[in-house]
């Protein structure tokens, strides 16, 4: 559609085609390249310093990125070794046994990771002996108590 002064196709309400930006302007929602200050809002954005090579849209600096599965910058690799079972699993199924031994079973079986992670073996390897040890007790604990409340219970019913 031309306009009545033969002006080339106008857009309705002034607007550019879609998916076209004036020149120099980002997209609403569209930062500008990281590393980079931003423009004041009505002029157009900087470009890289001669020399220097612009990052493709949606690529992450190359600065300071880990190669995949390597621990999160800031945080120590795990020490070497095997790292001790946590027993978490058996602490939760003890909650069913016993569970005033269970809840320091999973207490201690929940600080066995951080703490393996953190690059504390030994601590690890204590909160994994105790998870087991409290999780053991509450497995031997628990039965007892019910099998020892079940036959209370018969005899007193078969005594009436």
């Amino acid at each position: 559609m031309t306009t009545p002064y033969g002006q080339g196709p106008q857009q309705p309400y002034g607007q550019q085609p879609y998916g076209q930006q004036p020149y120099g302007q980002q997209p609403y929602g569209q930062p500008g390249q990281p590393g980079q200050p931003q423009a004041p809002y009505g002029q157009a954005p900087q470009s890289p310093p001669y020399g220097q090579p612009q990052q493709p849209y949606g690529q992450q600096q190359p600065y300071g990125q880990q190669p995949y599965g390597a621990p999160p910058m800031g945080y120590p690799a795990g020490p070497g070794g095997v790292k001790p079972p946590n027993f978490l699993g058996w602490a939760i199924g003890a909650v069913f046994l016993f569970w005033p031994l269970a809840i320091p079973a999973i207490i201690n079986a929940t600080k066995v990771d951080p703490a393996w992670q953190m690059g504390n073996a030994p601590m690890a390897e204590e909160h994994s002996r105790k998870a087991k040890q409290f999780s053991l007790l509450a497995t031997i604990i628990g039965p007892a108590i019910w099998l020892l409340v079940i036959i209370i219970n018969v005899i007193a019913l078969s005594s009436f």
